[in-house]
């Protein structure tokens, strides 16, 4: 380095001293720590905070602006020189871009499932990551060194295996399924078992790089760009990769030519081996596979594999063959022990329904149509005693009483209003079950549940988009609409009444306003999408006297709200003596409550200084502020009401202004996310306090 410094001196050549580093250990490089004693490669807190609060409202939003989106992607492709295995979950954020052939700031970039679900990878990733990302060698570890190997058969009695080093594990396909298409997806039953070793065995695998040598050619390509177009192989990969993360686990595959045979027809005299139009029998056989499963109802396919269930058990009973075609005194031995163990007539007809459809799709003889076995069916349902049926259809009145005790028995206001729409939007729209819900998140493309898309808001009257229904299997659809009506029940007014939420306080509130208009989320924090609508009442300086007056002024021209979020307090710390202020807290809070009946109080804890308005002595008035916080605490949630905690907040520079009370940007971020992420704790889950306080 002496010798460089003094070449540069004969030439001429400046040298930034602030930017000249000698031999060191530890070295900053692109906004990385790089320590080669520890042998890792550091990530600062400040970026892994700031990626957290951008990824969060990605969960829940639909549209971000492009600048906001572009900002977030070179985050993370920052963090990903650190954690390599990460990459993969870029290739979507970059297509996202790349498909804008225009890019202007104010643009909007929708964000897709494939983007929200990698999106989750990242946030469950963080939950766990400190920024340390251990220096691996440049050499990769083959499987056959390692003794790992993997191996999956497409047979429904079967299933996969792995071994690793002397250790042996198993899994058996789930009768579940049996009679789908995913026992004929080899490249994912293949991902399943390399998941499976990864999951017991990443902890003794953990910073390695590791060749994996497959004669899958689709493996070969999926592994080594952890992207596919199957959202059953994604299900797959996304888990794969997160434990990569976890484990700090560089994965590629290298792809073995295994040489084949040729076949020879025995009819044609032909090779066989190829096809020249590039169809394959097996390519065929999936294809009609998925044609006749779409023939019926996801449902009725579910009970069609639970009638092959039962008449295997009840042949293996008996010590029946297992004969196809079935013979006709299999089936009506069947009928008749299905008789004596008293399953209902219609469960019999439908098993016996499934019985039929599997032999008439193999093209074997039916005999369910026999004479014998309409009279065996007839006389079931003939002896069988069918059970009063107590239930009552649901009138306006009814529905009515179920509004007002929908309160008592649900868990939060969220889970009220969710269900008193669902109930009335059933009612007044005649819709079935399985027109109104979905047994699964992802609902499959045979589902007839309403989307969000297909209900459209008027100012009188909503329309409902029915794209298919039980009666309607063909997609044809229909448009269903209902008109405001008079009194408590009404579907137009549940769809577009908000839970409402003020939040009150001093410039702290105000200032987190401010920034919440240019964050993602926007000033709602992205709570849309629950049916929230926020108002944020901030006023700089607000002491305790002024919070009635603040209330009432809001009460002129809007409803009560469903929760109240006060932050104050803290302007008023150190004027008189801690116990005096506790009780005049709790005071206010009581005339509050009388104020606001049908409100939800939620304290926000007062947050540390430097600086205090009326004392010098910062420890002091931080105890004071301590003692205040968890007796209003306390206080609150036993009057049913809620409690939000800041500890990531320090009293330091990094997150509090010069001033000494206001926050920084960052300071402003966690305060955000952390009301953003209480609201949700609280609206959907009941929690009392946010976050959870560790035991």
């Amino acid at each position: 380095m002496n010798t460089f410094t003094e070449l540069c001196n004969e030439l001429g050549v400046p040298i930034a001293e602030d930017k000249t580093i000698h031999p060191t250990t530890k070295l900053t490089f692109l906004g990385l720590e790089i320590d080669t004693v520890d042998m890792v490669v550091r990530i600062p807190v400040a970026k892994l905070i700031k990626l957290r609060s951008q990824l969060q409202p990605m969960t829940i939003k639909r549209k971000i602006k492009f600048k906001d989106f572009e900002s977030l992607v070179g985050l993370l492709a920052f963090c990903s020189r650190a954690v390599p295995s990460s990459r993969a979950f870029l290739r979507r954020f970059y297509n996202a871009i790349a498909s804008f052939r225009v890019k202007k700031p104010f643009f909007s970039v929708r964000i897709t499932s494939e983007i929200r679900e990698d999106v989750m990878v990242w946030l469950e990733f963080l939950k766990s990551f400190n920024g340390d990302s251990y220096i691996i060698g440049l050499n990769w570890t083959d499987n056959d060194i390692l003794q790992l190997f993997t191996d999956s058969a497409g047979h429904a009695e079967l299933g996969c295996g792995s071994y690793f080093n002397g250790k042996l594990v198993q899994f058996k396909w789930p009768d579940s399924w049996v009679g789908l298409n995913i026992l004929q997806d080899i490249t994912f039953l293949e991902l399943v078992p390399i998941l499976l070793a990864l999951c017991i065995w990443a902890p003794v695998l953990k910073n390695s790089k590791i060749l994996f040598r497959t004669d899958n050619i689709a493996l070969f390509d999926i592994l080594n760009k952890r992207t596919s177009k199957s959202k059953r192989v994604m299900s797959i990969i996304r888990p794969f990769v997160l434990r990569t993360m976890h484990y700090n686990i560089q994965f590629k595959a290298k792809h073995i030519v295994v040489r084949q045979v040729q076949k020879v027809s025995t009819i044609a005299g032909g090779y066989t081996g190829n096809s020249p139009s590039g169809v394959h029998r097996p390519d065929l056989q999936t294809e009609i596979d998925r044609i006749i499963v779409s023939t019926v109802a996801p449902n009725t396919a579910k009970v069609y594999q639970q009638a092959l269930r039962s008449f295997k058990d009840f042949r293996a009973l008996f010590q029946f063959e297992d004969l196809w075609p079935i013979p006709l005194h299999h089936i009506t031995n069947y009928i008749v022990y299905m008789s004596f163990t008293g399953t209902a007539t219609s469960t019999v007809k439908s098993y016996i329904s499934g019985l039929s459809f599997f032999s008439k799709i193999n093209n074997y003889t039916d005999c369910f149509n026999a004479f014998v076995v309409r009279k065996l069916l007839e006389g079931m349902k003939r002896s069988q005693r069918r059970p009063k049926d107590a239930r009552l259809p649901i009138t306006p009145d009814l529905l009515s009483k179920i509004y007002n005790v929908l309160p008592a028995v649900c868990h939060n206001d969220f889970e009220t209003k969710l269900f008193q729409t669902s109930f009335s939007l059933a009612f007044f729209g005649f819709l079935r079950v399985g027109e109104l819900t979905a047994d699964q998140k992802y609902a499959s493309t045979q589902s007839h549940a309403l989307d969000h898309k297909d209900i459209k808001i008027n100012l009188s009257s909503i329309e409902i988009r029915l794209r298919s229904s039980k009666a309607d299997q063909c997609s044809t659809g229909t448009t269903i609409v209902i008109d405001d009506r008079p009194g408590d029940v009404c579907v137009v007014f549940a769809l577009r009444s908000p839970i409402t939420i003020w939040i009150v306080g001093s410039s702290l509130v105000k200032n987190a306003f401010v920034q919440a208009r240019t964050r993602p989320g926007g000033i709602n924090l992205g709570l849309d999408q629950n049916g929230v609508q926020l108002w944020w009442l901030g006023k700089s300086g607000m002491r305790l006297n002024d919070l009635l007056n603040r209330i009432k002024l809001m009460l002129r021209y809007e409803e009560p709200p469903t929760y109240l979020v006060l932050h104050i307090g803290g302007n008023d710390l150190g004027e008189i003596k801690t116990g005096v202020l506790r009780n005049r807290l709790k005071n206010y809070l009581k005339n509050v409550s009388e104020l606001l009946l049908n409100t939800t109080l939620v304290w926000s804890q007062i947050l540390p200084r430097l600086t205090w308005r009326y004392s010098a002595d910062t420890e002091a008035m931080d105890r004071s502020r301590q003692r205040i916080n968890s007796s209003l605490a306390s206080y609150i949630i036993r009057q049913g009401g809620h409690y939000i905690r800041y500890p990531d907040i320090s009293p330091n520079s990094t997150f509090i202004c010069q001033d000494g009370v206001h926050l920084t940007d960052i300071g402003n971020y966690i305060f955000l996310n952390t009301i953003q992420g209480a609201l949700e704790a609280f609206l959907v889950y009941s929690s009392h306090t946010f976050p959870e306080c560790k035991s």
